[in-house]
């Protein structure tokens, strides 16, 4: 009985473990892409008042880069979410806006 009593407690430490990972993970996730839309949004600010030429360009390309990574690491946390059971991903809408794509 006491070694049934040492696997329980063995399997729910391990359980514990697990999920502090998976929500490290999620956690980690959002973050980076929090990082990009807000990256995003300070580049289109600056795209606002830039005029056309160099340096509208680099700022183009930096701004298409930040958003993807930000669409590789949505896809990442929907991945992440769907391997723990979650299939709802419509709300991810709502806590990561995608931002649009600038086309010049």
């Amino acid at each position: 009985m006491r070694a049934l009593q040492k696997v329980v407690q063995s399997d729910a430490a391990m359980t514990n473990e697990l999920n502090r990972e998976r929500a490290e993970g999620l956690g980690r996730t959002g973050r980076l892409i929090e990082d990009a839309i807000a990256a995003c949004a300070a580049l289109k600010e600056k795209l606002a008042t830039c005029p056309t030429g160099h340096t509208r360009a680099g700022l183009l390309a930096e701004y298409a880069e930040h958003r993807k990574i930000a669409v590789e690491q949505r896809w990442y946390l929907e991945v992440q979410r769907e391997a723990m059971g979650l299939r709802k991903q419509t709300d991810l809408d709502t806590f990561f806006p995608l931002p649009p794509p600038i086309r010049e």
